[in-house]
């Protein structure tokens, strides 16, 4: 019947164990965590091409075939990977928030944006008790207490919290 050709139009389901996802955004996120829980190692996220096409599933083989991105140096597993990495190349955003007028180029992106409309603050530091949405925005605040700077400059002396700091760094430095 037409209800279930239309059902199946706008889901898609895993291709490990055949559980079937709407074409929602927050069931985007869901499939995401979903294929996680399989134990696939993704970098990036699933991406439909359009809301009414069949969307690309993870390739799961276990090859040790690298697929290198033409604009990067990143290279990945498979070429489901490479895919949805090649949007953050793009101009294209196809991920709206609900809630205010944010857009992403990829699905990971808006699942870890939507954290900041939720009351939930799970992560709480043990120096000042402040608390925080995502955990790397908690272990990165955590080192103003600690002091600590794992990354360092190759040029000189200076050591940063995080490598976009230590990248900013260079750039405006030793450019």
């Amino acid at each position: 019947d037409n209800s279930n050709i239309q059902q199946l139009i706008s889901s898609f389901s895993c291709a490990i164990c055949g559980l079937r996802f709407s074409l929602s955004s927050q069931s985007k996120c869901r499939y995401f965590r979903h294929v996680q829980r399989h134990g696939l190692q993704m970098d990036s996220t699933f991406v439909a091409r359009s809301e009414t096409s069949e969307p690309q599933q993870p390739d799961i083989r276990s090859s040790k075939q690298r697929f290198h991105c033409t604009h990067c140096d990143q290279s990945f597993t498979n070429k489901h990977l490479l895919y949805t990495h090649s949007f953050t190349h793009s101009e294209v955003r196809l991920f709206k928030c609900d809630h205010c007028r944010a857009d992403f180029k990829v699905l990971s992106a808006l699942c870890r944006h939507r954290k900041i409309h939720s009351a939930d603050k799970p992560f709480q530091c043990g120096y000042c008790n402040k608390r925080f949405h995502r955990r790397d925005h908690y272990r990165l605040h955590e080192m103003v207490h600690t002091r600590t700077r794992p990354f360092g400059c190759q040029l000189c002396e200076h050591r940063f919290k995080s490598r976009a700091d230590q990248r900013r760094h260079q750039l405006k430095a030793h450019a």
